[in-house]
């Protein structure tokens, strides 16, 4: 008995593994070690203290909830990636100011000009 999709005949042609050897941009396993990189960041931050201070300025009076901005708003569809850089962007006014107590190398890593640190030392 013959079923639909089934040839009878021996397959026309053979398949043969692959033996090239694998290029500079091959798909390899992750040689990543989270674990050892979560116990170098522990011990990089561990004597480091970050101080955050937020000034708001003063809110714009809030708009009627009951009227959508646009149509978009309305049908509430997702926000495109610069909607929402600017959804949650400071407001105009808005300070932050950032204290970091850490070791040189973290200081470094976060942006702090050199002479700012040579100033702190001394």
């Amino acid at each position: 008995m013959r079923l639909r999709g089934e040839d009878p005949s021996p397959p026309r042609y053979v398949i043969e593994p692959i033996t090239a050897e694998a290029g500079r941009l091959c798909v390899a396993d992750p040689l990543f070690l989270p674990a050892r990189a979560r116990r170098n960041f522990q011990a990089l931050f561990h004597r480091t203290t970050l101080h955050v201070e937020v000034t708001r300025a003063p809110a714009p009076p809030a708009r009627p909830t009951l009227v959508a901005t646009d149509v978009a708003d309305r049908q509430r569809r997702r926000k495109t990636f610069a909607q929402n850089v600017a959804r949650y962007a400071l407001a105009e006014g808005d300070r932050v100011h950032l204290r970091v107590q850490a070791s040189d190398e973290v200081r470094r890593w976060l942006g702090e000009p050199r002479q700012q640190r040579v100033a702190e030392q001394a």
